[in-house]
């Protein structure tokens, strides 16, 4: 429960911040656009970095996650708008949700909605559930993939990865 009060004061103080990792094909011919996933860190209150394996799973317990995920969602298209607006090469982004996310009803709606405020291609955002979550709500990802497929964001299931993150600023 401690988690809980940690990561709304975390929210409060703007302590969670997004770093990106480049995706590469493994055969090294990027041809096109490039492409980067998400992720999200915490900023203890001494300063350093809390890694997501220590506080996403309190998250998903408590059912925090969904706000935070609307927090990464708003940050990302922020972010993407800003740097397409500056003349940047296009790339597409990989946001992870997180499986509470899904169950939230409201998500989606909000998703939909941060989506159409936004003027870019849909295709620049990727949003990534992991297999653990589509396995336990197979019916809520069907439905969300579907949702956002018909809008023109890429949506997919993933397995998670070991990363060498950079920061996003």
């Amino acid at each position: 429960m401690h988690w809980v009060s940690k990561l709304t004061r975390a929210a409060e103080e703007g302590r969670f911040e997004l770093f990106y990792q480049p995706i590469v094909p493994i055969s090294g011919n990027a041809v096109g656009r490039e492409h980067f996933e998400l992720m999200l860190r915490l900023r203890d209150e001494s300063g350093l970095l809390v890694a997501p394996a220590e506080f996403i799973p309190a998250a998903e317990r408590y059912n925090v996650m969904p706000s935070i995920d609307r927090w990464v969602v708003r940050r990302a298209l922020d972010r993407l708008v800003h740097r397409m607006a500056s003349g940047v090469k296009p790339y597409t982004i990989a946001v992870n949700l997180s499986g509470t996310s899904l169950n939230d009803e409201r998500f989606l709606e909000y998703l939909i909605a941060e989506l159409s405020a936004v003027e870019l291609v849909p295709v620049r955002c990727a949003f990534e559930i992991t297999e653990t979550a589509a396995i336990a709500n197979l019916g809520n990802v069907v439905y969300f993939m579907r949702e956002l497929k018909a809008r023109g964001a890429i949506s997919r299931s993933t397995t998670s990865a070991a990363a060498s993150p950079r920061s996003c600023t």
